[in-house]
């Protein structure tokens, strides 16, 4: 964990991703073609064992069932867990768990897994290289880790706008890298990466700003913000306004980064 003091308690976020864990099971993240590319960096490995960290309601680990032995998903929220364990009922999966962890600890032994991912959530982490450390130790030799985050974009007038509102929106958000970062962190801790891509992200906007968790007043700065962006800013992120000027749909980028762990 971050010792700065305004890196959210692991506490504070599954306090938070409890409260709008249904929201999550029905918004834009429970599919997607960055979702149906994360199964299929998953699915050539005939895998027994995969780990979806910080799965939230489980529409990665339920999609992942499909082309694995077996699945757990693992997440920081009772309340996230719960969802996706009844959800998991509901579709009969009988290969598939939910756990409470947070994502520095996996639930395996060392060298177990066979495939580890994470899907739009590692930004929330206060300690990426000690999550990756985690990563590398779980997995075994040649298993592949199969990350999907939010990008930063390579604007800095644009990647700073984008981490205020997404702050401001939500403040269990800690920071989004550029896909190189990205890339330089994962092959630090002894992955070799193998692929990336890129995917934009639509969203409604009021249904993205409730998921934040923050009170009405919080809202209503946040629109005021994406309502009043910069023209670079817009057309960047795609913000749609509508005949009042209040902010519709926008959309960000997610950046797939396939690794494999070095072998012994």
């Amino acid at each position: 964990m971050s010792s700065d003091p305004s890196t959210p308690t692991s506490r504070a976020v599954a306090d938070r991703f409890s409260a709008v864990a249904g929201q999550y099971a029905t918004s834009e993240q429970r599919s997607g073609a960055d979702l149906d590319a994360v199964v299929a960096a998953v699915a050539p490995i005939d895998a027994d064992l995969v780990i979806d960290v910080a799965t939230g309601p489980g529409s990665t680990a339920l999609a992942l069932a499909r082309v694995a032995r077996r699945v757990i998903g693992t997440d920081v929220s009772e309340g996230m867990v719960a969802t996706a364990s009844e959800r998991a009922r509901e579709a009969g999966l009988a290969n598939v768990a939910f756990v409470v962890a947070d994502a520095e600890h996996p639930p395996a032994e060392p060298g177990t897994v066979d495939a580890l991912t994470c899907r739009i959530a590692a930004h929330h982490f206060p300690d990426v290289p000690a999550w990756l450390a985690a990563c590398a130790r779980v997995l075994r030799p040649g298993g592949r880790l199969v990350l999907l985050d939010s990008e930063a974009p390579d604007d800095p007038e644009v990647a700073a706008f984008l981490e205020t509102m997404e702050i401001r929106r939500d403040p269990t958000h800690v920071h989004a890298f550029r896909a190189d970062e990205w890339c330089a962190l994962i092959t630090a801790a002894d992955f070799t990466v193998v692929a990336t891509d890129h995917f934009p992200k639509p969203k409604a906007f009021e249904a993205w700003l409730a998921r934040g968790g923050v009170g009405p007043a919080e809202q209503d700065e946040v629109r005021r913000l994406v309502a009043g962006a910069p023209d670079a800013v817009r057309a960047a992120l795609h913000i749609e306004l509508d005949d009042r000027g209040a902010p519709v749909r926008f959309a960000d980028d997610k950046v797939l980064v396939v690794a494999t762990r070095a072998e012994a």
